[in-house]
């Protein structure tokens, strides 16, 4: 799931965008298994700015996160702090 929003950022907009980042992964206890991530995007250039790995199983949650981070704005600077913030 993708959202965009744009962001006030200086005497430019700047647009983020938050995206799922579906990834299969190998552990030695588990195995291989699927797994999402999140990435933030700057829409200029269309860059990953960041991109955090592993982060749920649950592909749902993830495109639920990717869509609230955009439409409420969040900066890349605290986007590492918040996926924290929201797992169990």
């Amino acid at each position: 799931m993708e959202a965009t929003r744009r962001i006030p950022g200086g005497d430019k907009e700047r647009l983020w965008r938050y995206r799922t980042v579906a990834e299969r992964l190998r552990s030695p206890g588990l195995g291989e298994y699927d797994t999402y991530g999140l990435a933030a995007i700057a829409t200029r250039g269309g860059e990953d700015v960041m991109v955090i790995h592993d982060i749920s199983r649950d592909s749902r949650t993830i495109g639920q996160m990717a869509a609230l981070f955009t439409a409420r704005r969040l900066s890349v600077l605290h986007f590492r702090d918040v996926v924290e913030d929201m797992l169990p």
